[in-house]
């Protein structure tokens, strides 16, 4: 029993000099670490009861503010615009593609000027054969015999000459013209061809 007694006041004293320890080992820790404070200049805030009861400006859990993440609406819409300045190019280009005229266009154009012109001069030939005819059958034997009164043009004098004289004459010019006539529709017929139109599309 006393032996039992004995061994418990043991334990106890032990264990009172190890708190004791600690606690003096805290207490020198401290001591240094507010030396080390002063030493620095650095005032040390203290606390009292009525700042602990104060209530916080700041609300708890504030996440602090970061840049839009990746996807965000901003980004996708500067995404998008990019993505939009990228269509328009393509778009731009497709457009000046389509206003510059194509090859069929351009031949195209190039029978109309060429018919147009064809067409302008093979109207005259057409004119000048239908007066030679009528002027070659006029001067006919047996079509005229008669006299026309020349008034004069201020160069020649006036007088009477016969009728198939001057028909004769007119004959002469219009056969002339027409040749010419010809001759030119030949050349707008060759110049179409070279320009790739050939005749059968005059």
């Amino acid at each position: 029993m006393v032996r039992s007694f004995l061994l418990m006041v043991v334990c106890l004293s032990l264990a009172g000099l190890a708190s004791a320890q600690s606690l003096a080992g805290a207490a020198e820790k401290e001591k240094a670490r507010r030396l080390k404070i002063q030493k620095s200049g650095v005032k040390a805030k203290s606390y009292t009861d009525d700042d602990l009861r104060k209530p916080t400006d700041t609300p708890f859990n504030v996440v602090p503010e970061t840049k839009a993440a990746a996807g965000s609406p901003s980004e996708k819409g500067q995404g998008q615009k990019a993505e939009d300045g990228d269509d328009a190019a393509p778009t731009e280009k497709s457009a000046e593609a389509a206003a510059e005229p194509s090859a069929m266009d351009r031949l195209r154009a190039r029978i109309d000027k060429w018919r147009a012109r064809y067409r302008e001069v093979k109207a005259e030939v057409d004119e000048l054969e239908r007066e030679v005819a009528d002027l070659t059958k006029r001067t006919q034997p047996g079509e005229t015999g008669g006299l026309i009164v020349y008034p004069g043009d201020g160069v020649n004098p006036p007088g009477v000459v016969a009728e198939g004289d001057v028909l004769a004459q007119r004959l002469a010019e219009a056969r002339r013209k027409l040749e010419a006539a010809k001759q030119r529709l030949e050349e707008v017929r060759e110049a179409a061809r070279r320009d790739g139109v050939g005749s059968a599309q005059l």
